[in-house]
């Protein structure tokens, strides 16, 4: 399975304007589903030989995916469009991460890999190449794959990466022939003939060498062409010709590659070095820069061939998806291509959400009296924040939710004498928080009044960007009373009230619960049973996350019909919250009991819902799964769905929607790492399960669970 060939067929559907239901339902959203599943990793890569990160992979998924979204929009689902970019964006912000290393062994070792086994380029992995050619170290192996970044508009031509990249490539791989520049698929390729002229594996041994691939000087022919476009023509080659001339005489070897009768072979002979004709019946007259025994046509080649000939008489590559170049290169791009040059292998993945900037500060303070400030402005999707402090401190780093709270190097810069700044971009819907690391003491921002206790990590300084939107319904319901005089209206405040339950376990012994009956329970309990709503972690649900605030304000709009909501608290919590059958059997055979008796319920599994965030959003999940008798309706905030190698999420995988009817509801924190449930949410819609997912760009702790809590009390009661 090659991975760029299932995103492929997406592209070509945006390009021919396929928006039809028919397509999309059918082809571009099982496809772009498989990918977010499945994806960045390919069991193949172009070269039909090895897994992995593969740089040119990843850019037709990338690509694959943003115009998958286009077709998801043009069909009114906003919600897998939203998928699919996030996706997009994240593999975007990852690709070097991925595939290039800092420490090779050429140019000044930083530069593009053909491909990495386990997505870390600087291990130095051995790598079989297949074809008789033997163990190399992952850094030593390059190919031109990176281009495809530039050619499907995800990465700049003049991107220092890429450039220096090329520059590797000239050097390890481009052999100059008489016909003109021809480059080698790979180093150390054994798919060839082998150099006494024999054809590859004549002798059953793979005994051969790859040769020159004719295609490959079309291909970069193509990037020359878009750095002439993108740099409008100013930056001239060594020659004096500029990019666009570089490119025309890439089409003209080509057509010198090709044999009498106008076929463009697969490989050329890359040496003056010809051997004697070894077999006449099946070996051609080997020459140097002409086609040796290899499939001639190779498809391929024509095809890329005809793509620069066209392209070259557009004066622009049509095959670049203007879609996908607008988000990532253009001038008003939704995502910038400058991300943080933090070595992010060594931080959380969801640093590739924030972006460093170089600040350029005059010489005077901004003088604002608190930090930070919205430096920029509002642009587009997001905005540069600006962070000081002033001190005689010798390091100041920041860390947050956007290093997964680890020291990454974001260290603020000294500008004016006991001044301290950085400029950081985020999503313009981000709720953040964060700390100072003051010459080794971490504390919260001296100049930020707004500080947050989320029962994770202490006592944070926060912010929030313009556009993120808290929740508007966790305020204390207000109750009218009868006025004591004419004309008055007295506004009580209603708190919350828990009713605390003892429950004899056999398991945990005697165990109190808190329960919350709806405000009208007594009244409608003659006449009407409730639905009942199980938390783990339940004291901090009903304190931080306001879940009886945001249920009876719920009620009160009309929004859902009430519901009685049971609090438990966990006493070791990393072990009953790990997944385990003992707290499952707890909950399912003893507590529901329990509540089933003493309260007017709903006694069916239709009717019963378990929720809970982080930990308990995974075992809430493990709950579930092992009693599916009691419960259908299915919650996670941010779950840990990495316990255990994915232990739980190899539980859904088995699920089949013809046996065991479920309802999910998850959601999840782009600055907390977001693949897993992402993977999780498309695994089960694939299956035909109804699954309400809600990403925020946010961290991980209570507010942001309060603020999406309202999202899974509405899918629960629908």
């Amino acid at each position: 399975l090659q991975m760029d060939e299932v995103a492929f067929p997406l592209i070509l559907a945006y390009q021919l304007e396929r928006n039809d239901k028919a397509t999309w339902e059918n082809y571009v959203k099982k496809a772009a589903d498989f990918i977010v599943k499945n994806g960045p990793v390919t069991p193949q890569e172009r070269w039909e030989e090895r897994s992995g990160y593969s740089p040119s992979t990843i850019a037709a998924e990338i690509a694959g995916l943003v115009c998958a979204a286009e077709i998801a929009k043009k069909n009114g689902d906003n919600e897998s469009a939203d998928l699919y970019l996030k996706t997009a964006d994240e593999w975007q912000a990852n690709i070097e991460k991925w595939t290039v290393t800092t420490n090779g062994k050429y140019g000044d070792g930083n530069y593009y890999l053909r491909i990495t086994q386990k997505g870390n380029p600087n291990a130095g992995d051995k790598l079989d190449l297949g074809n008789g050619a033997g163990l190399f170290d992952e850094r030593e192996i390059v190919d031109a794959g990176f281009l495809e970044l530039v050619r499907l508009g995800i990465k700049s031509p003049d991107d220092p990466l890429i450039v220096k990249s090329l520059k590797v490539i000239d050097d390890v791989i481009r052999v100059k022939t008489p016909n003109g520049d021809a480059f080698y698929r790979y180093n150390h390729d054994g798919y060839g003939e082998m150099d006494d002229g024999r054809r590859w594996n004549f002798d059953g041994k793979y005994t051969g060498k790859g040769r020159l691939w004719a295609l490959l000087s079309g291909e970069r022919g193509q990037y020359e062409l878009a750095l002439y476009n993108f740099t409008k023509g100013k930056i001239p080659v060594v020659d004096g010709l500029n990019w666009q001339d570089k490119a025309k005489f890439r089409l003209d070897s080509m057509l010198a590659f090709a044999n009498d009768g106008l076929m463009i072979p697969e490989q050329i002979w890359d040496s003056p070095n010809v051997p004697k004709n070894a077999d006449k019946q099946f070996v051609p007259e080997l020459k140097f820069g002409e086609g040796t025994g290899s499939a001639t046509p190779l498809a391929w080649s024509m095809a890329q061939f005809i793509r620069l000939t066209v392209n070259l008489q557009e004066g622009r590559n049509l095959d670049t998806p203007k879609v996908v170049y607008d988000r990532y290169v253009g001038e008003k791009s939704a995502v910038s291509s400058q991300q943080s040059k933090v070595k992010v292998d060594e931080c959380n993945n969801a640093l590739s959400f924030v972006y460093k900037n170089a600040l350029i500060l005059s010489l005077t303070s901004l003088n604002e009296s608190t930090y930070p400030v919205i430096w920029y402005g509002k642009r587009a999707d997001s905005s540069i924040m600006r962070f000081a402090y002033f001190g005689s401190a010798s390091n100041v780093e920041i860390v947050g939710d956007f290093t997964g709270w680890k020291p990454c190097g974001l260290k603020l810069s000294s500008r004016i004498k006991g001044e301290k700044y950085i400029g950081l971009k985020f999503p313009n819907t981000a709720r953040i928080e964060y700390k100072l690391i003051v010459d080794g003491k971490w504390i919260t921002d001296p100049l930020n009044p707004n500080k947050v206790d989320n029962g994770v990590g202490g006592e944070n300084s926060f912010f929030v960007m313009p556009d993120y939107q808290p929740t508007i319904w966790d305020t204390d319901e207000k109750l009218n009373v009868e006025p004591t005089k004419p004309q008055e209206i007295i506004d009580v405040i209603v708190p919350p009230v828990l009713t605390e339950i003892e429950i004899g376990s056999k398991i945990y012994g005697k165990k109190k619960i808190k329960v919350y009956l709806p405000n009208d329970y007594e009244m409608r309990a003659k006449g009407a049973a409730f639905p009942v709503m199980y938390f783990q972690d339940g004291s901090e649900y009903a304190a931080r996350a306001k879940a009886v605030q945001i249920q009876r304000n719920l009620v009160k709009a009309g929004k859902i019909k009430p519901f009685i909501m049971v609090f438990l608290d966990p006493q070791d919590r990393m072990k009953e919250y790990w997944a385990n059958d003992d707290y499952a059997r707890f909950l399912a055979t003893e507590v529901v009991p329990a509540i089933d008796t003493k309260y007017n319920t709903i006694k069916t599994r239709e009717a019963r819902g378990i929720i809970g965030a982080s930990l308990g959003g995974v075992t809430s999940v493990w709950v579930g799964l092992k009693y599916p008798e009691v419960f259908s309706f299915i919650g996670g905030q941010s779950s840990s769905f990495w316990v255990d190698n994915e232990r739980v999420v190899k539980e859904l995988s088995k699920l089949d929607v013809n046996k065991t009817k479920y309802r999910f509801y998850f959601d999840d924190g782009s600055f907390e790492g977001v693949e897993d449930t992402r993977r999780v949410n498309v695994m089960l819609r694939a299956k035909g399960y109804s699954v309400t997912y809600i990403e925020g760009e946010t961290g991980h702790n209570w507010t942001s669970w309060r603020d999406r809590l309202s999202n899974a009390f509405v899918a629960f009661m629908n």
